[in-house]
């Protein structure tokens, strides 16, 4: 009648197995196992400085590591323009571990941009940090 509750960041990551057992006080017993897989990392993001002409479509550059997860993550990509929120790319379930590239079509003002790389683990691990990319427009005229 009691509930358990395991505090899973008091053990290191990693698969664990469980098993209840349940006695009554007629003296019968059952009993119930599982195997859990224990993933407690925040994913660590990167971003990259990366520059555009107006028209033509940039390549947005990023890195996800989570040694925990198991090589896929949730990605998304939010694009700030002068302090504002202009557009979020969702990128879905992407492979972590290697730098990836996005592609953005360039028909922005000749304004500041900048790019901020969200990801999320299978566990719901959220990152550690959010990664901050500079896009830089070329063939702007200074105003």
């Amino acid at each position: 009648t009691n509930p358990y509750i395991w505090d899973t960041n008091t053990v290191p990551d990693g698969a664990y197995s469980i098993k209840a057992v349940a006695d009554d006080d007629k003296g019968l017993s059952a009993e119930a196992s599982t195997e859990v897989k224990i993933d407690n990392f925040a994913p660590m993001t990167t971003a990259y400085k990366v520059m555009a002409r107006l028209g033509e479509v940039a390549e947005l550059v990023w890195l996800v590591e989570d040694p925990s997860a198991d090589g896929k993550i949730y990605v998304k990509i939010l694009i700030k323009k002068n302090e504002k929120f202009d557009r979020t790319l969702d990128l879905g379930l992407q492979d972590i571990g290697t730098i990836k590239t996005t592609n953005l079509f360039v028909d922005f003002k000749c304004e500041r941009y900048s790019y901020y790389v969200y990801a999320t683990d299978r566990a719901v691990n959220q990152q550690a940090n959010i990664a901050e990319g500079m896009l830089l427009i070329q063939g702007c005229e200074e105003e």
